[in-house]
């Protein structure tokens, strides 16, 4: 059997474990059962007679599925069914049948969280992207008041909050009337939070 180690009975009566030679099957028609804990069962007939040798095969399916799961970038926390199981890219084997909650998390990215439906016997593949989260930036000034830029474009007066900057490198400008201007270089990596 395919693989080994399955438990062969016929009749209700265990005969063995593959790899196997039975020599007491008597001729006639016999329904032969594989078995083995993990994969589901299958069953052969054959018709046995005094002379001649039979070969048979049997290749037994898993009783579960396979997620194989890719992120870019690589690196990714999984969880399947709330059960930590390694880092992207990742095989992850044994899986029941039915659904399963695959929750994909990394530093710095927003967590994925989806159902997939696995049926026994069955490798899915995933492949998904992590989306960065947003930067944070808290513009204060003394006074309050002033117009703010953010790379040439005016986004408001302060005091000022920016929930929804992707990361990178950013030129903020404040300016009041009757003040010098003020400009700095800020560099925002995902998900951090700035104050200026």
């Amino acid at each position: 059997s395919e693989p080994p180690g399955a438990t062969v009975s016929a009749g209700g009566i265990d005969l063995g474990v593959t790899p196997l030679l039975i020599t007491t099957l008597p001729p006639g028609a016999h329904r032969l059962r594989f078995s083995l804990v993990g994969f589901q069962p299958t069953e052969r007939e054959v018709a046995a007679d005094a002379r001649t040798p039979l070969k048979i095969n049997a290749t037994l399916l898993s009783d579960s599925g396979t997620l194989a799961i890719a992120t870019d970038p690589p690196g990714a926390a999984v969880a399947v069914n709330g059960i930590p199981r390694g880092e992207t890219p990742c095989t992850v084997e044994r899986i029941p049948e039915g659904d399963a909650a695959v929750t994909i998390r990394a530093d710095g990215y927003r967590d994925i969280a989806q159902t997939v439906r696995l049926a026994a016997g069955e490798t899915q593949r995933l492949a998904l992207t992590l989306q960065p989260k947003p930067a944070r930036l808290r513009i204060v000034s003394l006074p309050p008041g002033a117009r703010v830029y953010v790379n040439n474009a005016q986004r408001g007066e302060t005091p000022l909050a920016l929930d929804d900057l992707a990361p990178g490198a950013y030129r903020i400008r404040v300016e009041q009337e009757g003040f010098d201007p003020l400009a700095r270089d800020v560099e925002l990596g995902r998900g951090a939070e700035a104050a200026e």
